[in-house]
């Protein structure tokens, strides 16, 4: 018996059918697999999360260890000064960080 050759339109259709089939096959078996592997990942997950503990007040204490950091301190306020002359500083009457008091001369040009 010899089989008949198909035309080229049946032989894609046939093709889609099998092609539509075959995609919906797959979609379906990965849904159901997906929905069995929640219900099994999550039965294992509290199974497994469950640890025993034990609570206690919090209490308020001092500890001594020394803490090493470096940082930049700035001062709350900065003030500008303008001078209403320009030159040369050539003497300087405060320190780096030294209190001052209204009026006091801090340098001269």
């Amino acid at each position: 018996m010899k089989a008949k050759a198909l035309s080229p339109e049946k032989y894609f259709f046939l093709r889609r059918i099998f092609i539509f089939f075959l995609s919906n096959l797959l979609a379906v078996s990965s849904f159901i697999s997906c929905k069995q592997h929640k219900k099994t990942s999550a039965d294992s997950q509290v199974s497994e999360n469950v640890v025993a503990v034990k609570t206690v007040p919090a209490t308020r204490k001092n500890l001594n260890i020394p803490i090493h950091c470096s940082g930049i301190l700035t001062s709350n306020a900065e003030i500008k000064l303008a001078f209403k002359v320009g030159g040369v500083v050539e003497r300087i009457y405060v320190k780096e960080g030294q209190f001052v008091r209204r009026g006091q001369l801090l340098a001269q040009l």
